[in-house]
């Protein structure tokens, strides 16, 4: 799947969550390298690589590109909140589940991994990951995101026409939208 089809995606999701849409662009190249039929050995499935009974509390088709991505970033905020803004916590927990004690070896691997991929898309805008950061250079993680860790000022996000993932009248703005 082309990523500039899903760029418009990228970017409704980050704005509604307060997310940097190039962290979700990372995950999604991480996770999936953008296939949305991927499924894991684990189970996962689509783009963002949801676990079903996660998708399934999300209310979200995890095959769905559009709706993989909401969900993702509803997931990084609720993370945000969780762990009182600690970006490199939230991405932990997105792959590793909430209890820190579960995030060994591979979840830290996941989140160099989505790092790279994130500093790589904030240097050159390419879908190429960079090498690790040297010792004494800050998080590329927490440096590239610094100030997107809220929702934006302004009120609600203008949603294209059709776009289910967005506000709806009579709906609390704080619920993911699903088809």
């Amino acid at each position: 799947m082309s990523t500039d089809t899903l760029d418009p995606v990228f970017q409704a999701a980050g704005q509604r969550f307060g997310i940097d849409p190039d962290l979700l662009r990372a995950q999604a190249h991480v996770e999936s390298n953008f296939n949305p039929q991927a499924v894991s050995p684990k189970g996962a499935i689509g783009l963002m690589q949801m676990m079903p009974d996660t998708a399934k509390a999300l209310g979200i088709d995890p095959t769905d590109p559009a709706q993989s991505i909401f969900g993702a970033a509803s997931l990084i905020r609720q993370n945000l909140d969780r762990y009182q803004g600690n970006l490199e916590a939230a991405v932990a927990a997105y792959h590793g589940g909430t209890d820190p004690q579960n995030w060994g070896p591979l979840t830290q691997s996941y989140v160099g991994k989505v790092a790279d991929t994130f500093q790589g898309l904030k240097n050159s805008g390419a879908m190429t990951p960079t090498s690790s950061a040297g010792p004494g250079d800050q998080d590329p993680v927490l440096a590239a995101l610094s100030g997107s860790q809220h929702a934006p000022q302004g009120g609600p996000v203008q949603a294209p026409p059709n776009d289910p993932y967005m506000d709806a009248p009579g709906l609390p703005s704080n619920q993911l939208m699903t088809a």
